[in-house]
């Protein structure tokens, strides 16, 4: 094909000819960069009645073939096109059609009557900044997955009612829609990020399938005066929610809480759940075999002080219910990957008393620890508190530490303790913060161990280390049969000791 002649005779001739075609997969991104090429081209291409699967990235006209009968169509994939409009409206036998991509089609002003389309899976619109409103949806019953990523100018949300079996809906970056209209109870992930939403209705907590939801860089004040009804919640991201005052009775089950940079941020608190029932609220889910838990408050500087403790606490709860599930569902061995974590971070510089019984003002501590008279079979679990200057790091920061755990025997047992998550210093704050960390390997067999010692450090992308103020470990037992926990309190001199203050390195390869 040589000239633009030749080019539009394949248009016109080049699948309408082609018996029996089903299936194209094609793409004109080189007419995009032909000077003068796609100018001149009118019209628009044929195509069979038969065709089931079109995929045509960057397609080049405006509109389907007004003669394209879409009766047999199964996917329509029309990403980074000149789209204006798919094909004329009186076509209503759309009962094959399950999935429309039609991401980044920026020309693209409406989205047909889909009446015909009762089996309708997928209806992806991203980047679509010229949709400004979407025709009624709510007769969809199979619809599963909505995207309007990046529908910038689109004002409404259509009536989804109806759309019964709908399980995702995105509308990030959908900076116009202010208003979130009523869904189906089968929602599982709702993104409003970045949209001018301001409110978020009680009337949502009907979703009891929701399992993440994303409000992040949104205007939003108060989060749902009933959001501990959300009982499948697992991820709730408010960070840089910056009028966000206050979240009150967040449930304690949560895998993923980030409000980072919500500089208004006062109030926090959790459900009261009675702890030995905690752990088994994690064992009902579908959970992927890497599990990654952290509730992240950087930046938050107008925390209250009950705040702060309520999330200390909450964060000690979550360890507690994380090692009982590890040891119950997976057992412990020397040679544990590590693969499950959690990491809950918020301004501060000080190692909570209340939580952690060994503390130290160094990046190093030992402690002593008294067998608590068990014969049964047990593990010996910890968690740290580190204090950081963020403003040192400069970018992501990495936490290490090393232990070494000495049995009345004299063997030694040396291992290392970090969290298999980075955390993005560059986006999420400056000054004094304090860390909790906790992971898999923090978890081990106990032979009857006498002593402990622990020395940490915090690296950035570039592996320059940079000085941690303070740390602080908290001990406690599960029992390897009943999985019940056994704490040590602070103060009980007569099963712990602690000589980190008088300043001993401590040298977890001795």
């Amino acid at each position: 094909m040589n000239d633009v002649e030749d080019l539009q005779l394949f248009w016109f001739y080049g699948f309408k000819n082609i018996l029996n075609l089903r299936y194209i997969d094609f793409q004109t991104k080189f007419l995009l960069k032909t000077d003068g090429l796609l100018a001149k081209l009118t019209g628009s291409v044929s195509l069979p009645d038969e065709l089931r699967y079109l995929r045509w990235t960057f397609y080049p006209f405006t509109s389907l073939s007004q003669s394209f009968n879409p009766k047999e169509l199964v996917v329509l994939k029309l990403s980074y096109s000149n789209i204006q409009q798919l094909w004329n409206e009186r076509y209503q036998d759309l009962v094959n059609l399950r999935t429309i991509d039609l991401q980044e089609c920026s020309t693209l002003r409406k989205i047909p009557n889909l009446r015909g389309a009762i089996n309708l899976r997928n209806l992806i619109c991203r980047g679509c900044d010229g949709l400004v409103d979407l025709s009624y949806l709510s007769h969809l019953t199979s619809l599963e997955n909505l995207d309007l990523t990046f529908c910038i100018n689109l004002r409404r949300m259509p009536n989804l009612l109806g759309a019964i079996n709908l399980k995702t809906l995105v509308c990030c970056g959908c900076e116009s829609l202010v208003q979130l209209s009523e869904l189906p109870d089968n929602v599982t992930k709702l993104d409003l990020s970045v949209t001018g939403i301001e409110e978020v209705a009680d009337s949502i907590q009907h979703l009891v399938g929701l399992r993440e939801l994303n409000l992040s860089f949104t205007r939003v004040e108060n989060v749902l005066s009933n959001i501990s009804k959300l009982e499948s919640l697992r991820r709730l991201d408010l960070s840089y929610c910056e009028r966000l005052k206050t979240l009150q009775e967040l449930p304690q089950y949560l895998w993923r809480l980030d409000a980072s940079g919500c500089m208004s941020l006062e109030k926090v608190s959790f459900t009261d759940h009675n702890f030995n029932s905690l752990h088994s609220l994690h064992d009902g889910d579908d959970a992927p075999q890497e599990e990654h838990s952290s509730m992240l408050f950087s930046n938050c500087r107008s925390l209250s002080q009950d705040s702060i403790k309520n999330i200390s606490a909450n964060a000690i709860l979550q360890i507690q219910s994380l090692s009982q599930r590890w040891i119950r569902r997976e057992g412990i061995s020397r040679e544990e990957p590590i693969l499950d974590s959690l990491l809950c971070c918020f301004p501060g510089n000080e190692v909570s008393a209340n939580e952690f019984e060994h503390r130290s003002e160094n990046s190093w501590l030992n402690l002593k620890i008294s067998p608590i008279g068990s014969s049964r079979s047990k593990f010996l679990v910890f968690c740290i508190c580190l204090v950081a200057d963020l403003t040192l790091a400069e970018r992501n920061v990495a936490f290490f530490g090393k232990y070494q755990l000495t049995a009345a025997s004299g063997e030694k047992l040396t291992g290392v303790c970090m969290v298999d998550e980075t955390f993005h210093r560059a986006s999420h704050g400056n000054g004094d913060h304090v860390f909790i960390l906790f992971s898999k390997n923090m978890i081990r067999i106990d032979k009857d161990y006498k002593e402990a010692s622990f020395e940490f450090h915090a690296e950035n992308d570039n592996g320059e280390e940079f000085k941690l103020e303070k740390c602080g470990v908290h001990v406690f037992y599960v029992d390897a049969e009943s999985y019940t926990i056994t704490e040590m309190r602070h103060g009980d001199e007569g099963r712990f000791g602690n000589d980190s203050e008088g300043g001993a390195t401590c040298h977890p390869n001795a």
